[in-house]
């Protein structure tokens, strides 16, 4: 029925997959909910189930609510399939780019002793490009601008930073 290709990520209550629906390719992210783990239920028709699968089961008619494609009860777990779109990006890679963002804003005040940008118009303008004081070196510049790249997929990761020449 579906195939897993690997994990996305790993929370207090449980694990998310990523994988396809083998009938039609579907891309789907797959959660595994331990039972033992599950704190508040809710009824949904006459089986009990996670209040989190009733809240995603009640807010299906939203615009913008993942869409849930199944979800399967075994005797330990809850499994809850739910479509992947393609062009999204999960809570913790937008957490993660948003965390090196602030690093790079972080590292152009204490560089620079001043802020990169004052206005938000300042950072959507493509245009307009940091400038540095001349004591501060070519590869904490580098290093910094690789931080406030405005595309935010373009941003180097949190172990990318930490191999990097200047952190060793």
């Amino acid at each position: 029925m579906y195939t897993i290709n690997g994990l996305i990520g790993v929370g207090a209550f449980g694990s998310v997959y990523c994988g396809f629906r083998s009938s039609d390719c579907l891309s789907v992210a797959v959660k595994h909910i331990d039972k033992q783990k599950v704190i508040d239920w809710r009824q949904w028709d006459s089986t009990r189930i996670p209040v989190e699968l009733y809240v995603l089961e009640s807010l299906q008619s939203v615009p913008g609510v993942v869409r849930l494609v199944d979800w399967y009860e075994t005797d330990y777990s809850f499994l809850i399939v739910m479509e992947r779109p393609e062009n999204t990006t999960d809570l913790f890679e937008m957490k993660r780019q948003k965390t090196v963002w602030s690093l790079g804003i972080f590292l152009y005040e204490l560089f620079c002793g001043d802020i990169p940008f004052l206005t938000v118009d300042d950072i959507l303008n493509e245009s307009n490009v940091l400038r540095f004081p001349d004591h501060v070196s070519k590869e904490y510049r580098n290093i910094i601008e690789k931080c406030l790249h405005r595309k935010q997929l373009r941003r180097p990761s949190i172990r990318d930073l930490l191999s990097h020449q200047l952190f060793q």
